[in-house]
């Protein structure tokens, strides 16, 4: 067979595939329920652990800690988990003093006693003082909504697993323009699977699920 019949039967294969697949989450795409904020503010508020961790993102804390005291959920309502994993001291002790300074009335800033984000984020929920977690990362602001509509769903849903949207916020030059399109992309093609009963990704700075649900599939 000529190289060339080859090549063309690649990309043609290729092209048919991008459609197929394009087609298969525009479909799940169409499925989104369109959702209220206004009914977020109604009923129970149950006790939420917002759950991060965190390496060498002490350049991140003052913005993360000001959108999450200003969350429009009751403040005795949630803890802040955060676990550094094997940060530098200056980001560590940044961290430390910025939660020493703020509203929260509860936090907690740990040590991993292991390696990596996963055993941190696995002590993180250990540590929890609630069955509800929520997770987010160091380098992100959250809205004032933020608790409220990612308990809401978790209550709602009875599936123990939320994800949520994450928004990049890109800057005037034409690469960090890209690299927004491309993210917003992945989250399309998250949400497109998900409304299909097939998620095959999440991320992790938007994320909600229960304590007990995490233990039983964690490996």
């Amino acid at each position: 067979m000529q190289p060339v019949y080859i090549l063309f039967g690649i990309i043609s294969f290729s092209l048919l595939l991008f459609l197929g697949m394009s087609v298969y989450i525009i479909s799940g795409l169409i499925k989104t329920p369109a959702s209220s904020k206004a009914s977020y503010l109604h009923g129970p508020t149950p006790a939420v652990s917002v759950l991060i961790a965190m390496r060498n993102e002490g350049f991140y804390i003052d913005d993360l800690i000001n959108s999450l005291a200003k969350q429009i959920y009751p403040p005795e309502s949630f803890e802040l988990i955060i676990v550094d994993d094997q940060s530098d001291d200056w980001h560590f002790n940044k961290v430390k003093d910025r939660l020493l300074r703020s509203s929260l009335l509860h936090y907690k800033l740990l040590r991993n006693p292991g390696a990596g984000k996963k055993e941190a984020l696995a002590y993180g929920v250990k540590c929890a003082a609630n069955e509800m977690i929520v997770q987010t990362d160091g380098d992100v602001t959250v809205g004032p909504m933020w608790l409220w509509g990612m308990t809401r769903q978790l209550l709602n849903k009875h599936n123990g697993v939320v994800l949520g949207q994450v928004e990049m916020v890109s800057g005037k030059d034409l690469w960090s323009k890209y690299a927004a399109l491309d993210f917003l992309s992945l989250q399309a093609a998250t949400l497109g699977f998900v409304n299909k009963q097939n998620p095959i990704m999440a991320n992790g700075a938007n994320l909600s699920f229960m304590r007990e649900t995490y233990f039983r599939f964690r490996k």
